[in-house]
């Protein structure tokens, strides 16, 4: 009777232990993305006059914002929004 409790021990053993190491196991997963159609929608994008203390130093900051705006448009991936909608004015500040 010893000898069969001692040989039910060891397979219950070899049965976790199997269990264990699948458990234990990485999963195989494959990741799939089809891409059939393509969307690109520009993206909005606020451009602020920079600001300066005297008429010339403003006029400098007006004449970048133009520019940085102008290149983010021209690349096609954004779309300047009106600066009428803009909040807050660089005069505030």
């Amino acid at each position: 009777m010893l000898g069969l409790l001692r040989l039910s021990r060891k397979w219950i053993y070899l049965t976790v232990i199997a269990l264990a190491a699948l458990l234990i196991m990485p999963a195989h997963a494959e990741l799939r993305i089809d891409i059939t159609q393509g969307s690109v929608n520009p993206m909005p994008v606020a451009v602020a006059d920079m600001s300066g203390k005297s008429a010339v130093e403003k006029k400098f900051g007006r004449d970048i914002a133009r520019v940085i705006a102008t290149d983010l448009e021209r690349s096609g991936l954004f779309k300047s929004i009106d600066r009428k909608a803009f909040i807050q004015t660089t005069d505030a500040l």
